[in-house]
């Protein structure tokens, strides 16, 4: 992994420039075209489209699936009858099994310490029935822990979403594993550069953090990290082909200025290496650690860019002027648009909501909150691609003029690189104590907006 953490080689740009010296201007034409045709890493199998690795895995899984969803079934018929605070209570028992287990340990406030006690203990198995209930619903909205019993809130989604844009219950334990017991205490995906520089334009190295290799929210990471980014220059690097379909949507291309024939202009002379990543957003979570509360109050997915400088064979952050670059236009409208995006690319809906679990369980530890011996049984693991094609887009304008025959060419060359990590998020302390009075009543009442988890 590269020294700045997480990220590294996704496609490769090229400005290319023709251009005449003559006096009298005749021609002046700009294209962009794709320069090579990228490797086909699904035939070697390092690569993998994620329908078909999905499929796979659903079917090596298919038991734990069918499990839950009978249970889930029988719940919600039960649930038809009676929502009253104590029948729930019993069918948690029920649908508790030994897949997922834990040990939870809550810590109470002391001044600026928090301090854990034995009586604070509790080890018991996680409910992926309600958890399926919760997902299914719509997207985390807060969490709560009472008598060490942990509830999670919901809310709609902001889209119209089918459950095949969902993801699976059995993600939840490897999102908690990652957080709690991974030797990153986070969960994270990256494209690294090859060791071999003559490989640089070929291909990305894809590698994972937090103990989630192998498993579908890994499989999730890579294929929204790398929708992304062909999204940020409007081609797919598995096919070359243009994808954004619709007038409202921007690639970078569109923010860059216009390629300059002034010979001493050094905009198209630079190998530029540009950072995307998907993280968390920091202005949105609110946490009161005396009462266990947690709350989401907007967005917690963001992209974020910077310029970066290839030094020693490694990437380092570099200092920007007060200038926007073209990736900072680009990523403000990808944000300003996520919900847009979202409609036309469901998929990014998968990651919208493994990013609020990771928030929920961030923020969770900030308030005390400790999950320990972490046991996933019986769910099986499907290798997740490790190297994903890097193609080259040239951007040429060509100059004629009629008095001369000089041809002038400059050649500059742009790197993205990125990854996802959901690794660190800023709270604001908060009284919550009604919002937590107000879902444990409406638990109590057979609200499904609010379920117990644990």
């Amino acid at each position: 992994m590269s020294s700045n953490g997480k990220y590294f080689l996704m496609l490769l740009f090229i400005i290319f420039l023709s251009s005449a010296v003559f006096s009298e201007i005749t021609q002046d034409e700009t294209r962009r075209y794709l320069d090579n045709q990228p490797v086909d890493f699904l035939v070697t199998g390092e690569d993998v489209i994620y329908a078909d690795w999905l499929d796979e895995f659903v079917s090596k899984n298919q038991v734990i699936l069918n499990k839950i969803n009978r249970k889930y079934t029988e719940l919600e018929k039960q649930l038809m009858k009676v929502s009253i605070g104590e029948k729930r209570e019993s069918y948690f028992a029920e649908n508790s099994d030994s897949i997922f287990r834990s040990r939870m340990i809550v810590g109470d406030i002391e001044g600026d310490q928090i301090v854990y006690s034995i009586s604070n203990v509790k080890s018991s198995s996680f409910s992926l029935v309600n958890i399926k209930r919760i997902i299914e619903q719509g997207t985390v909205e807060g969490a709560f822990v009472d008598n060490n019993r942990l509830f999670i809130i919901t809310q709609k989604a902001n889209t119209k979403i089918h459950n095949s844009d969902n993801i699976l219950p059995i993600d939840i334990p490897f999102l908690l594993k990652g957080f709690y017991e991974s030797t990153d205490y986070y969960v994270w995906q990256s494209i690294d550069v090859p060791d071999n520089p003559l490989d640089q334009h070929k291909y990305g190295m894809v590698r994972y953090g937090g103990a989630i290799e192998d498993t579908h929210v890994a499989a999730v990471f890579y294929e929204a990290d790398r929708l992304m980014k062909c999204l940020s220059i409007g081609y797919d690097n598995r096919m070359g082909k243009e994808m954004l379909s619709q007038k409202w949507q921007k690639s970078e291309w569109d923010f860059m200025p216009e390629i300059s024939i002034d010979s001493n202009n050094s905009q198209n002379n630079e190998d530029e290496w540009q950072r995307y990543w998907f993280t968390l957003d920091e202005s949105n979570i609110s946490i009161d650690p005396e009462e266990k509360v947690v709350r989401i109050s907007g967005n917690v997915l963001t992209v974020k860019t910077e310029k970066m400088k290839m030094i020693k064979g490694h990437l380092e952050s570099i200092n920007e002027n007060s200038n926007k670059t073209p990736g900072q236009k680009w990523v403000e409208h990808f944000n300003k648009n996520f919900n847009l995006y979202q409609r036309e690319y469901p998929f990014l809906y998968k990651l919208e909501q493994l990013a609020r679990w990771s928030a929920l369980f961030l923020a969770l530890r900030e308030c005390g909150v400790v999950f320990e011996d972490i046991e996933i049984s019986e769910i099986k693991k499907l290798a997740t691609p490790v190297k994903t094609p890097v193609i080259t887009i040239v951007t040429e304008r060509t100059v004629k003029e009629e008095t001369d025959n000089y041809i002038k060419t400059n050649i500059g060359q742009r790197y993205l690189s990125g990854g996802v990590a959901f690794d660190f998020i800023k709270t604001e302390l908060t009284d919550l104590s009604s919002y937590k009075k107000s879902w444990l009543s409406q638990y109590e009442k057979g609200n499904p907006a609010v379920e117990r988890v644990f």
